[in-house]
């Protein structure tokens, strides 16, 4: 699912298998909740995510807002997951690195 690593004055959330909508569902509360109480910057490392449901989109989106553009990366894309986020049109909301 996700596990959270502060350093460097970041929060890095890594992700772990495939972000449906029943995975996203069951850690969006406290995923948000982990973010808001740390209070960095935010990076999400999806190294190990391979599929990426509109749920997650939603997570990233939500994220965003609370942190700021400019505070939040996404790291470690798949091919499939970053071609994922540019047709869903949100490759120039987020920075995206492979």
């Amino acid at each position: 699912m996700v596990t959270f690593i502060e350093e460097n004055g970041q929060l890095r959330c890594v992700f772990d298998g495939p972000m449906n909508t029943t995975v996203c569902g069951a850690m969006a509360e406290s995923l948000q909740a982990r973010i808001d109480a740390a209070g960095l910057p935010v990076v999400f490392d999806l190294h190990g995510v391979d599929y990426v449901a509109s749920a997650f989109f939603r997570i990233c989106l939500v994220a965003i807002k609370k942190v700021g553009g400019e505070k939040m990366t996404i790291i470690n894309l798949s091919p499939t997951c970053q071609r994922m986020f540019k047709i869903a049109g949100l490759g120039r909301i987020f920075k995206l690195a492979e």
